[in-house]
């Protein structure tokens, strides 16, 4: 999983290269079983929003566990 979000946030700093945006990426889960290919379809999805709606400012991708829940997020 924190591979995936590292490189859903290298594609989102090449998104938004050229303005002041700050991507940021953190992953406190460090085994989930998932398919990584939708994972990343959906990640992106979100990240690729979030990018076209930030000029300026920050995008954050962050992971963790609740309890049962696995919580992913990305914010702008």
């Amino acid at each position: 999983l924190a591979r995936v979000i590292d490189e859903v946030a290298h594609d989102a700093r090449l998104l938004t290269r050229g303005r002041p945006v700050t991507v940021t990426a953190s992953c406190a889960v460090h085994d989930v079983e998932s398919d990584p290919l939708r994972l990343r379809q959906i990640l992106n999805n979100l990240v690729t929003n979030a990018a076209r709606a930030t000029q300026a400012g920050r995008i954050a991708i962050d992971a963790h566990r609740e309890g049962d829940w696995l919580i992913v997020a990305v914010s702008d």
